[in-house]
């Protein structure tokens, strides 16, 4: 069998739920349909060529796909939870993604950012019980992905009033041909054959990565010094537009997981950027904000000592 990989998700077949809710805002979570499973397993492999079945009362999923060159059925399997409603049906359709991401679809969907939504963005009420709820509904509007099928951009609206409510990243840059349509002719300006400085060139071989730092010596003749100083602004800015594309994820130094935003007591938020300034300044080092906590009771724990 040749190696599969599913298609990354459009914005159509995410859907955003609620993860929970505070007095300060709501946390949204990504996720993908059965259906948008099955519309994939069609595209991808063909419909006769990969069937589903299920055991422990639906709480296990097996998705098979057929392998033409060794003549058998290759088996992915995982387990589900209940859904509020409909348990038995909501079992069977968990178990059934989540087998399915043990495939690679929606994969990606693992590498969204943490999604806080603020009042007035969304309306929060306290129901007959006391209890908070939220009656919106929020669908993504724009995605874009990295190389490494990781989300690099994301747009949220509130379905109610269209309104965007979250965005992360930048927007793709317009091809010439779109940005000549949106823009009027400007006067050409002045062009330099100045070669490119030394501080350019640092920037370039600095900033840039190995596969877009490839790209641009391809570009210039396979060497800086072909370049201009004109040509040579053009690049910077081109690297500094694709790295905020594309952030590289900071992984905490104690426990290896990606350090991402989170949700305070008061209900103010804090992003990964500023967690990672936060744990250098007071412990040295980047850390996460599990670890940056345990390594503060640690520290009270000695002195108390």
């Amino acid at each position: 069998m040749e190696q599969i990989q599913f298609r990354l998700l459009t914005a159509r077949e995410i859907e955003c739920r609620i993860a929970q809710i505070k007095e300060k805002g709501v946390q949204l979570l990504l996720y993908k349909d059965a259906r948008t499973d099955m519309a994939l397993l069609d595209e991808t492999v063909g419909p006769m060529n990969w069937q589903r079945h299920h055991s422990r009362d639906n709480a296990n999923c097996i998705i098979s796909i057929w392998d033409s060159e060794k003549g058998c059925w290759v088996d992915k399997e995982d387990v589900g939870t209940e859904s509020n409603t409909e348990a038995a049906k909501g079992l069977a359709s968990d178990s059934f993604k989540r087998a399915g991401t043990n495939w690679g679809i929606g994969r990606e969907l693992y590498t969204a950012p943490f999604i806080w939504i603020q009042p007035p963005n969304c309306k929060i009420e306290t129901n007959r019980n006391g209890k908070l709820v939220c009656y919106d509904s929020f669908e993504v509007s724009e995605i874009g992905y990295n190389d490494h099928r990781e989300i690099s951009r994301l747009v949220i609206v509130n379905a109610k009033t269209n309104a965007v409510v979250f965005q992360r990243g930048t927007a793709p840059t317009p091809t010439k041909a779109e940005q000549s349509k949106a823009e009027p002719k400007a006067e050409p300006k002045a062009s330099t054959t100045a070669p490119a400085t030394e501080i350019q060139k640092k920037l370039i071989v600095e900033k840039a990565s190995n596969e877009h730092y490839m790209e641009i010596m391809q570009r210039y003749g396979a060497s800086l010094e072909n370049l201009t100083k004109d040509e040579a602004d053009e690049v910077i800015g081109e690297i500094e537009d694709r790295n905020a594309a594309n952030p590289a994820p900071v992984v905490c130094e104690r426990c290896q997981s990606y350090i991402t935003g989170v949700v305070l007591p008061d209900g103010s938020t804090m992003t990964g950027g500023e967690i990672v300034g936060k744990s250098k300044l007071t412990y040295g080092g980047v850390y996460c904000w599990k670890c940056m906590k345990e390594l503060k009771r640690a520290s009270n724990k000695r002195k108390a000592g």
